[in-house]
C-alpha cells in the first residue's frame, strides 16, 4: 500500500487522504491497479487523470471538455461536473487503446463514480464503442442502467448487465460500482448501488475483443451521433481490478463520498 501526498520524512496530515482524522487515523485507500481516477473538481482546462497508481494509464487518459459545467458545488464531495444533455461531451482526446483492458478477452475491471442521472433514456455514461469493440455504461431505452462489453460484432456482447431501479430519482446522486470479470463461469457483472449489491448477471455473448475501440472513451453522449445525457459526474475510478466490499464501502463512507487522494 502506498502513501501519497505527504513530504519524505513529514508527518501524515490531514488533507493526505480528504478525510478527517478524529479519534484515530482512517486508513488510505490503497491504489494498486487505479489505471484512471477523475475527480471533477477542476475549474477550466482537461479533467485530469489524477491517478498516482503505478498501473495508471497516465496522462493521455485526460479528458477535453466540450460544453460541459466545471465544479459544480454538489454530490456529497460538494464538487461534480454536470452534464445538460444537448451538447456536452468529453472525450480522451487520442488514444483508443488505453481501455482495451475493459474489453479484452481477459478483462478484469471495476468502475466508481457519483452519478446523478437527470432525465431521458437510451444514454451513455461512459463509453468508447457501441456494437463494435469496446465497453459502454448507460441506460436503455426503458430507463434501466445497463452494461455492455462488445466482442467485434454488431449486437454480440460478452457481458450485459440491466437493472430496472438502478436510478430511484432525477435529483440525488448515488454511487455506484460496476465489476466484472471476463474468466468466471457465471456472475460475472456486478452492480452496487450505494455500497449494496443490486444486480449480478452472467455474461451472454461470445470471448471479448482485444483489438481497439473505434472511439476514444468519452462521457455524456453517444459516440458518432446526437444523444446526449444530462448528468452529473463526480469521482471516477476505473481500475484494472475488482475491489473487494470492504474497499467499496470505504469509498461509499457512509453515504458521505471519499476521495481516493
Amino acid at each position: 500500500m502506498k502513501i501519497h501526498g505527504t513530504a519524505k520524512g513529514g508527518a501524515v496530515g490531514k488533507k493526505d487522504f480528504g478525510v478527517a482524522f478524529g479519534g484515530g487515523a482512517v486508513e488510505p485507500i490503497n491504489d494498486e491497479n487505479l489505471a484512471a481516477y477523475y475527480k471533477f473538481n477542476e475549474t477550466s482546462g482537461n479533467i485530469l487523470n489524477s491517478s498516482e497508481s503505478d498501473e495508471s494509464v497516465g496522462s493521455a487518459a485526460a479528458f477535453e471538455v466540450t460544453g460541459a459545467s466545471y465544479n459544480v458545488g454538489e454530490s456529497p464531495l460538494g464538487y461534480a461536473m454536470t452534464f445538460d444533455g444537448t451538447n456536452d461531451v468529453i472525450k480522451v482526446a487520442t488514444s483508443k487503446s488505453i481501455f482495451n483492458f475493459m474489453h479484452n478477452t481477459s478483462a478484469v475491471f471495476t468502475v466508481c463514480l457519483w452519478l446523478k442521472i437527470t432525465s431521458g433514456s437510451d444514454k451513455f455514461i461512459l463509453v468508447d464503442d457501441e456494437n463494435g469493440t469496446g465497453f459502454k455504461l448507460g441506460s436503455n431505452s426503458s430507463g434501466n442502467l445497463r452494461f455492455y462489453t462488445y466482442n467485434g460484432t454488431s449486437d454480440e456482447v460478452a457481458g450485459t448487465l440491466s437493472d430496472n431501479d438502478a436510478f430511484p430519482d432525477t435529483t440525488n446522486y448515488y454511487f455506484y460500482v460496476l465489476t466484472y470479470d471476463e474468466s468466471l463461469a457465471s456472475d460475472n457483472a456486478n452492480l452496487y448501488r450505494n455500497a449494496s449489491l443490486i444486480h449480478t448477471q452472467s455474461k451472454t455473448g461470445d470471448a471479448a475483443d482485444n483489438s481497439n475501440s473505434a472511439n476514444t472513451m468519452q462521457m455524456g453522449k453517444q459516440p458518432g451521433v446526437g444523444n446526449y445525457t444530462a448528468m452529473g459526474v463526480s469521482e471516477l475510478s476505473i481500475w484494472n481490478k475488482i475491489l473487494s466490499s470492504d474497499e467499496i464501502d470505504a469509498l461509499y463512507n457512509s453515504g458521505n463520498g471519499r476521495a481516493i487522494y
